[in-house]
């Protein structure tokens, strides 16, 4: 779509004009679905849409817009994975995944308890699409990694609300994550995501005065598979961030 491209050229610059460009992308959508309701493919443009108008809301700080943008993107997504043939249903579950994590991920950044809860729905949620996907692909390592994600992202969001299980939903997804490294090997982003999430294990549990050795353990792994990753690719800002602030104690990113 025109409008898309030229939006999304001119994002890194002028994040008005781009804002525009994503309107008119938008209203033109909006038009292809009351004419084809039906048409899964439209929805799916216009999440993408939604997307795009997410990122430059949060670029010109306009929070409000962001989230609106955030939670249409999440039910285009939805009605896509809905009105979806068999064949390309897989795809639009995963993308409707992405678009959860994504307003999740928002919702947790607020730092606030309603934020908190808000989340903690989406990604229990979001833990049943990627199971689903696992169960209709499982040699597909791309689900399993988004499985892991969800389960992981749950896990920090009870913490954060002080809710029991938070730890064995990290370590739920961190057995995920590794089956998803079984599946792609070559896949650095995978390993990268099983040392984050150790890192934050780790963290977390070295707050309490008695599970220091756990957490030492958990920190320990995490460093082992940051330096795997350098080992395989040896110029990884990533990893060798990550070493830093495992070494540094420096509260770690999972994003």
């Amino acid at each position: 779509m025109t409008h898309v491209s030229k939006g999304s050229s001119l994002l890194r610059h002028d994040s008005a004009a781009a804002t525009r460009e994503f309107v008119a992308a938008e209203s033109a959508l909006r038009e292809a679905v009351r004419r084809y309701p039906a048409s899964y493919v439209t929805y799916n443009e216009l999440r993408d849409v939604y997307d795009w108008l997410q990122r430059t809301d949060a670029r010109l700080g306009r929070k409000k817009e962001r989230f609106e943008a955030l939670s249409a993107s999440m039910h285009a997504a939805q009605l896509a994975a809905w009105l979806a043939p068999e064949s390309a249903q897989s795809a639009m579950n995963s993308r409707l995944l992405e678009a959860r994590n994504a307003f999740a991920q928002a919702l947790v950044a607020e730092n606030n308890t309603k934020s908190h809860e808000a989340a903690l729905g989406l990604l229990q949620e979001a833990v049943v699409v990627a199971d689903s996907l696992v169960q209709r692909e499982p040699a597909n390592g791309d689900y399993r990694l988004s499985l892991a994600e969800a389960k992981c992202g749950l896990g920090m969001v009870r913490r954060k609300l002080g809710s029991a299980g938070w730890e064995n939903a990290v370590r739920s997804g961190l057995i995920d994550v590794q089956k998803a490294i079984a599946l792609a090997p070559e896949r650095i982003a995978f390993r990268l995501k099983q040392a984050s999430w150790r890192q934050y294990l780790g963290q977390e549990l070295a707050k309490s005065e008695g599970e220091k050795e756990r957490a030492g353990a958990e920190l320990a792994l995490a460093l082992q598979g940051y330096e795997e990753v350098l080992r395989l690719e040896p110029n990884n800002a990533e990893a060798q961030n990550g070493i830093r602030a495992v070494q540094g104690g420096r509260p770690v990113s999972t994003r």
